[in-house]
């Protein structure tokens, strides 16, 4: 990551649910404070753009800036990503992993960024592609993980893993997830996966729920095409999802294709940013009384 200077942003989009008060009182600060600063700005209500999946022209701006949860940045992800423009997060969620800039301090941190003294940190999201008989039929792009989970409660599924082409394993269990480095502390995390530093070419496989004691994680490089398909066991679907967002159905009779994308988010923090501290502070990661300084 490289500290820039002196650069100005001349027009930003403010990317927020606005009907929440919380979030609404936060954005009319903000609006004050880019007003002053003579920078012209858009509001975007996020829900009225549907999924992270649905493509947006955003209109020639130099920055958007989500303020709500990690949710809500996610939400922008894959448009900024499509269009290169960078993006900044201020939380207003419960952990805040990407959205890392706190309310009690954003006024100062943002004037900061928004005269150029930050730090850019590029971030690889990852493709989906659904598979049947050759055809691709459904697609979608991740800034944290994909996911294939069983639909039907109460039911395990086994799903046989490829990589590169080579057989791995059947999970039999819940489903499985696709992570990149930044969304190792997300879901994946949650199901015993490894956390991975951001600046790290890789991505993990995680099964969730698994039914066995010897399945475990696998970290391997971006460059690698992971593979999933359906064992024939029920009539079950299992719901194929990019983060978050449902963009078909694994069965018998397809597959999933995973790889890191050609697309890639500039995240925008502020020049203390630190990446350990966050887990520290915000995972209470190896914390206790005798190792905090």
């Amino acid at each position: 990551m490289n500290v820039k200077q002196k650069i100005r942003f001349n027009k930003i989009g403010i990317w927020a649910d606005f009907d929440i008060a919380k979030i609404g009182s936060l954005a009319d600060q903000a609006i004050r404070l880019v007003e002053n600063l003579s920078i012209t700005y858009e509001k975007l209500h996020y829900k009225s753009y549907g999924n992270n999946n649905q493509t947006i022209k955003l209109s020639n701006f130099d920055l958007i800036v989500t303020i709500g949860g990690d949710g809500t940045l996610l939400s922008a992800a894959q448009n900024c990503a499509k269009q290169t423009i960078p993006l900044l997060g201020i939380n207003l969620g419960r952990i805040g992993f990407l959205t890392d800039i706190a309310p009690h301090e954003f006024e100062k941190t943002l004037t900061d960024i928004l005269h150029g003294n930050y730090l850019e940190e590029k971030r690889d999201l990852l493709s989906a592609r659904l598979i049947q008989n050759g055809v691709c039929v459904a697609e979608g792009a991740a800034l944290n993980d994909i996911t294939v989970k069983v639909n039907t409660g109460g039911r395990m599924q086994d799903f046989a893993t490829y990589i590169n082409d080579k057989f791995v394993n059947n999970h039999a269990g819940d489903g499985v997830i696709v992570t990149s480095p930044t969304g190792s502390t997300a879901y994946a995390l949650s199901c015993g996966g490894p956390i991975i530093e951001p600046s790290v070419q890789a991505l993990a496989v995680v099964p969730i729920c698994p039914h066995s004691l010897s399945d475990r994680p696998i970290v391997v490089k971006s460059d690698s095409q992971i593979k999933i398909k359906l064992q024939p066991r029920f009539d079950d679907e299992a719901d194929i999802s990019c983060d978050g967002n449902t963009i078909g159905a694994l069965n018998a009779d397809n597959e999933l294709i995973i790889e890191t994308s050609k697309l890639a988010i500039n995240l925008l923090h502020s020049p203390e940013h630190d990446f350990y501290a966050s887990l520290r502070s915000k995972l209470s990661y190896g914390t206790n009384q005798s190792n905090q300084s």
